[in-house]
């Protein structure tokens, strides 16, 4: 990785290992479970609000730094090459994981079915289809791994649109304030004509939910521009101003959002914009922090931000197991939700060092793989870098 942009590496590992917090609480949620495995017994209204504060950041945040890096990709390789890799190291890991969890999902499905006699939504829907042999493209599982499927598509629509459009496209000419502000309205009009969503919504199968599509789809691009106008991430801005209006931002998306089913268009527009300002404001601060100031990564930080894919794709197993075991327990929700958050965070570390960051998938997932040493990061990335 290049130096210069260690810092935006690291908030791309941040940003994906930002799902386990988010996947942890899941369960917890009053509305939101319903699109999950299970609910547990102490459920609250703020977790809701809490996961969709979260949700205004972490996807667009993600989606803006694989634009950031594809287009550096584009730049270091040749057009064949940059798709070679994409493919490789999005294609492979999507199809290989996406077969391997079948079985996987198939049995917590069970589970969660026969560990409480009221299922959540999602699980009833499940059974019925299983039940009625229903098949289509829209229902096979795709899961958590949703986001390689979108990226896959963006990064091959990237590179078509590179390909057509070639040199002759100039995104320097083009005045900053205009394209941001184009590009907020196309997102706002994105989420306003999406059906009852109060955030972009992952889509369930193969066939994608093109409002979440065409919502991230954007993010990346802006991504790309980033790149190519990196003046807008080094320029230096009042922090106390920016953070006040973000929150600002965030809180009224979060007010104007949580009841609009019965409200009027205008709340709803109004909720979509704060929504997309929110998002595109927080995404370009944590960029601009972590490339100012994350410049000097310990080995620590570069074992944490090479585990993040991993981490990221073994998680929702691993919590959700948890998840269903504990959902009656009479513990209070904070401790419930740091017990699953904390043993899944352990055991994939754990399975990372073991079984991944020395073998071929390290090297399928990272592009290398390390020489086996037990638990020590730092004398494995010296080795590595010398």
């Amino acid at each position: 990785m290049n130096t210069r942009y260690e810092g935006l590496a690291w908030l791309r590992a941040i940003a994906m290992v930002w799902g386990l917090a988010y996947h942890a609480l899941f369960s917890f949620t009053e509305i939101g479970a319903q699109d999950w495995l299970v609910q547990d017994s102490q459920h609250s209204f703020f977790v809701d609000n809490l996961l969709y504060l979260s949700h205004i950041v972490r996807m667009p945040l993600f989606f803006m730094l694989s634009g950031f890096f594809d287009t550096l990709y584009w730049q270091k390789y040749s057009p064949n090459a940059f798709i070679k890799q994409r493919l490789k190291r999005i294609l492979a890991p999507f199809l290989l994981f996406s077969i391997l969890f079948v079985p996987v999902w198939i049995a917590l499905v069970v589970l969660a079915a026969h560990a409480t006699s009221s299922p959540t939504t999602m699980i009833q829907t499940i059974v019925f289809k299983m039940q009625t042999g229903e098949r289509s493209l829209s229902g096979l599982p795709v899961g958590h791994l949703w986001f390689l499927y979108y990226l896959l598509m963006f990064s091959l629509i990237y590179a078509v649109g590179r390909l057509v459009i070639k040199s002759s496209f100039k995104i320097n000419k083009i005045s900053s304030v205009v394209l941001i502000a184009a590009i907020i309205i196309m997102q706002a009009s994105a989420l306003y004509l999406a059906p009852e969503a109060r955030v972009a919504a992952p889509p369930k199968g193969l066939i994608p939910d093109w409002h979440s599509f065409i919502y991230y789809l954007e993010f990346f691009f802006i991504g790309s521009v980033l790149y190519q106008k990196q003046r807008l991430i080094n320029t230096e801005f009042n922090q106390v101003v920016a953070l006040s209006g973000l929150l600002l931002l965030s809180c009224g998306a979060l007010v104007l959002g949580s009841g609009w089913y019965g409200q009027s268009s205008l709340a709803k527009a109004l909720s979509m914009l704060c929504y997309v300002c929110a998002a595109l404001g927080w995404s370009l601060v944590l960029m601009q922090w972590a490339h100012r100031f994350m410049t000097q990564l310990s080995a620590k930080w570069q074992y944490f931000s090479e585990s993040s894919y991993w981490v990221y794709i073994i998680h929702v197993p691993i919590i959700a197991l948890q998840q269903i075991q504990m959902q009656h327990w009479e513990l209070a929700l904070i401790l419930k939700a740091t017990t699953i958050l904390s043993v899944s965070a352990i055991l994939s570390l754990l399975s990372y060092h073991l079984l991944v960051r020395s073998t071929w998938i390290g090297l399928l997932l990272n592009g290398r793989k390390h020489p086996f040493q037990f638990f020590s990061p730092s004398k494995q990335m010296m080795s590595a870098n010398n």
